[in-house]
């Protein structure tokens, strides 16, 4: 499990807690799928961070070179479940390099919209950016920082692996309870038109019509691919995340996006990430709470 975008450790635990949770509920769904795991680099945090616009880029690069090159090879449907919500940039790059000739769409259910680059990251972390780097941009409309060609020569390398540089457009995204955001990233959901669907009108217009509005506003879309980042529900839920907003989704309302659109024969790949075990102060609750909605997503794709 990788964790090289994130500012907390502890997302590499995230399957352990999960298996501990299937454990407690006597489940054996980790027994009778095939699982393979992606060898990671989170030794890197061991040494001495050296890029404060894009940290640890080179792990990521080879992280990111793994993940798309594990993913595109599978027969089987990809159900993930990654550390931090960074590796999402390598998925998508999977998808796109073993369908290079379908279009393919992005369903984000997440508290942000991680559409920062290195140009414009107030932290560095790459887990801001998965977004960003599907869709092969800089922002340089709002660039507030001077990087160095090092970062610049990285930054290009991971827009473009699976792919040319642009293995998504904006209009090939739906987003979901996204609520943290900063300026830079308000400016490109404003001007070039994501499609976002706030806790506010989720709950004014019901999970599951909001859930076939999003699929429709894909409709002309091949592939859809579904990232479930746990901080999209409430803190008082998501007890376990390293970025908790106040003002999300109920257990309930995710669960109820996730199966409505999994329900559609176009989605090819489910993602589960940024559950930290290590910050959960009420013992392994958050994955607890992650695992009973994985056995929603597994009992959904097998009817």
């Amino acid at each position: 499990m990788s964790e090289l975008g994130a500012a907390t450790r502890g997302t590499c635990s995230s399957f352990d807690a999960l298996k501990g949770a299937a454990s407690k509920f006597e489940s054996d769904l980790f027994d009778v799928f095939p699982i393979e795991e992606i060898k990671n680099c989170n030794d890197l945090f061991q040494r001495t961070e050296e890029n404060p616009f894009a940290k640890r880029l080179g792990g990521m690069i080879t992280m990111y070179n793994r993940i798309c090159d594990a993913i595109s090879k599978s027969a089987h449907f990809p159900l993930i479940i990654s550390g931090d919500h960074s590796s999402a940039g390598g998925t998508i790059a999977a998808l796109r390099k073993a369908n290079p000739n379908k279009k393919i769409g992005i369903i984000w259910i997440d508290a942000h919209a991680d559409l920062h680059t290195p140009y414009t990251s107030h932290t560095g972390n790459i887990h801001g950016m998965p977004v960003a780097c599907m869709l092969g941009i800089d922002n340089m409309e709002n660039q507030f920082k001077e990087i160095d060609q090092e970062t610049i020569d990285g930054w290009n390398e991971l827009k473009s692996i699976g792919g040319n540089g642009q293995n998504i457009g904006f209009g090939d995204i739906v987003q979901y309870s996204v609520r943290d955001t900063e300026p830079e990233e308000d400016y490109l959901i404003e001007h070039k038109g994501i499609k976002a669907f706030s806790v506010d009108e989720i709950r004014t217009e019901g999970t599951v019509a909001c859930a076939k509005a999003g699929l429709d506003y894909l409709k002309d879309h091949d592939l859809i691919y579904v990232s479930f980042d746990v901080d999209s529900m409430d803190p008082e839920i998501s007890v376990g995340t390293g970025t908790p907003v106040k003002g999300g989704l109920t257990v309930i309302e995710a669960e109820e996006i996730i199966i409505t659109v999994l329900g559609d024969d176009r989605v090819g790949c489910f993602e589960m990430t940024e559950i930290n075990p290590v910050i959960d102060d009420k013992g392994n609750t958050m994955a607890e709470t992650a695992f009973k909605i994985l056995e929603k997503v597994v009992s959904k794709l097998e009817s």
